[in-house]
């Protein structure tokens, strides 16, 4: 019988303001130093849209009422610092209608929150967000 591979789900929220994007650097978890969006894994019985809503406020304090589907993508294996990644299927949303100011909610997870041009991001960037945003740039709602 063939091994079958299971994957793990995640969202990544793309929040715009003036033309940047919100993005916070990883601290003391896989990634630690990668910029990233603000994200988080679907929990079990949770929606696309419902884990985006509060993995956004959990993360930034952010409320969003709406949720745009940009794109999904299989991520296949990659490593940072000698660890594998897990294999995700990860989702890509944009807030919409979104309320407050990005605080940073989990200090453990993330250094700070910060507005940054989306042609212009601090690197390094976490492997999946240039993933993602590889499907958005090529206006492909799904790479393979």
């Amino acid at each position: 019988m063939k091994e079958r591979q299971w994957v793990k789900l995640v969202v990544y929220i793309l929040v715009e303001r003036g033309g940047k994007i919100l993005v916070g650097k990883r601290k003391g978890t896989f990634g630690d130093g990668y910029y990233c969006v603000p994200a988080g894994h679907i929990e079990k019985g949770e929606t696309v849209f419902g884990c985006a809503k509060r993995e956004l406020a959990e993360e930034t304090g952010i409320h969003a009422d709406k949720f745009e589907f940009k794109c999904v993508r299989l991520m296949k294996d990659f490593q940072l610092n000698g660890v594998w990644a897990d294999p995700y299927v990860t989702f890509c949303v944009k807030a919409k209608n979104w309320k407050g100011e990005p605080k940073n909610m989990e200090p453990d997870k993330n250094e700070e929150w910060e507005w940054r041009d989306l042609d212009k991001l601090p690197e390094p960037v976490f492997p999946p967000v240039k993933f993602l945003l590889e499907c958005i740039n090529s206006s492909s709602a799904f790479l393979d």
